[in-house]
């Protein structure tokens, strides 16, 4: 057995030697012990290894699991990368090693002598310069066309929390839509084992909100979720973060929590039960880059097949059981003219759907499913009561990136049903709240504005910018009346 694989310094300065330990229990007679290791490179690079002897200064700990370390002393520079893992040989001759498949998915370590900031958190991941050009360069034939613009692989990478945390087995990917996802790591995607979460989770996402156009869009999504928050409505956790590539520059970013798993069950009872469905674009992509996509609704599409309705409402849980008849059913109920309340209500949670409509309509997002787009929205049936509602995604492009939208509008059975009389008196009364709470002075939000100014200069909200777009959006809900 070997265990619990890591490496000190956590971040080494190219002068330092590097400590590589791991704990090791044998069958029978001790073996032997090596270091395997090489500087980054193609897949086919020479290891070289070294031995490691059992530590003088550890105790062997619970099951007979026994520390093993060794040096690395030898000159490396700024920037290097260290791809390594731990085997041991019993008398029997057959090797174990840590990480399990060490070829193609090597722990990693790097040198920078740098001084990092800790006035953020500081995600630092790790990853093989063979693998990041593969992101990049992934539709070449340098890597058989296998990693086009839009592939989601991950690749093999090691995460550092706040240069003192290792955890190795990680993934990472490049993340976006087919509007934004350049050959960059500027939005990522990335991932733990389930043995090694953090914070007890095991799925993470980073976005460049902070930094697109100096920073005007770095609140968008912040202050939409911060309203639903208001309005009782579930919405997902985000922070201010640096992120850095290997020994890449020091980016500003938002680590933000994905409607996963890990989400439900944090917002809803027995929550990863449920069906989750991400809402966007169909899309139609050629070779050279063309495209054309086509909303999503809630139409019924005359058939029951899922085949037309997987790529506008793509399964995000039990995607093995390809189950869309719950979805199905909803669409042929709500596309009949004459559905009642309690048609509708004993498979819609009216009141999310109207406090997600209220929010997005009061910041003018038109980039969304409640608005003039159908897409960047979760649709999600709860596991209890078998109730659908919207969860919350992308506002990024919110607040007057174009003319104000209306408070709501998108496919035409959506329209219809928030014009329902039971349904847009709740509308107005949701709007009402969101114009109490953003009022000058000693609204709710400016309080939470104020809070948001006092950080790192990197990360601060423009106040006057939303004061002004909340005053005249309220004279426009004050126009609905």
């Amino acid at each position: 057995i070997v265990e619990n694989l890591k490496h000190f310094p956590v971040v080494p300065s190219p002068n330092e030697s590097v400590k590589i330990m791991a704990h090791v229990a044998w069958p029978a007679k001790t073996g032997i012990v090596n270091l395997v290791y090489r500087i980054d490179g193609p897949p086919d690079s020479p290891w070289s290894r070294k031995p490691m002897i059992p530590s003088r200064n550890t105790a062997t700990v619970a099951n007979q699991l026994t520390q093993y370390e060794a040096l690395l002393d030898e000159s490396f520079n700024q920037g290097d990368l260290i791809q390594y893992y731990v085997e041991a040989v019993p008398d029997n001759g057959l090797r174990t090693t840590i990480p399990r498949k060490p070829a193609s998915r090597p722990a990693l370590c790097i040198f920078d002598e740098r001084t990092i900031p800790k006035d953020l958190r500081v995600i630092r991941l790790l990853i093989s310069d063979y693998h990041i050009n593969s992101i990049f360069r992934g539709e070449s034939s340098e890597y058989r066309y296998r990693y086009p613009r839009l592939s989601n692989q991950y690749f093999n990478a090691t995460f550092i929390s706040h240069e003192r945390e290792i955890y190795h087995g990680a993934e990472l990917r490049v993340s976006g839509s087919p509007w934004t996802r350049q050959n960059s790591m500027d939005r990522g995607k990335w991932r733990l084992p389930k043995d090694r979460l953090y914070r007890n989770h095991g799925k993470f996402a980073f976005d460049n909100d902070p930094t697109r156009q100096g920073g005007a869009f770095r609140h968008h999504n912040r202050m939409a979720r911060y309203l639903l928050y208001l309005l009782g409505h579930v919405s997902g956790q985000n922070e201010f973060v640096y992120v850095i590539i290997n020994a890449g520059s020091l980016q500003v970013r938002e680590d933000v929590e994905p409607v996963d798993a890990d989400y439900l069950n944090r917002n809803f009872k027995y929550g990863n039960q449920g069906e989750l469905y991400r809402v966007d674009y169909d899309w139609w992509m050629s070779d050279h880059w063309s495209q054309a996509n086509q909303d999503a609704t809630w139409n019924y599409l005359h058939t029951d097949h899922p085949a037309l309705y997987r790529h506008s409402w793509m399964k995000r849980s039990k995607e093995e059981e390809d189950d869309y008849t719950g979805l199905i059913d909803f669409f042929k109920l709500i596309n009949r003219r004459n559905y009642t309340k309690a048609d509708v209500e004993s498979v819609l949670d009216s009141d999310a759907i109207l406090k997600m409509t209220a929010v997005l309509g009061f910041i003018a997002d038109w980039d969304t499913f409640t608005q003039s787009r159908g897409k960047n929205a979760y649709f999600y049936q709860r596991p209890d009561d078998r109730k659908f509602q919207l969860l919350h995604w992308d506002a990024d492009l919110a607040f007057g990136g174009r003319r104000y939208t209306s408070f709501f509008g998108g496919s035409e059975s959506f329209i219809r049903w928030v014009k329902q009389p039971y349904n847009y008196p709740k509308l107005l009364k949701y709007l009402d709240e969101l114009v109490t709470l953003t009022q000058v002075p000693q609204g709710r939000v400016e309080a939470w504005m104020y809070e948001e100014s006092q950080g790192n200069p990197f990360t601060r909200i423009d106040t006057p910018f939303y004061n002004s777009f909340f005053k005249n959006r309220s004279d426009q809900v004050e126009g609905l009346k």
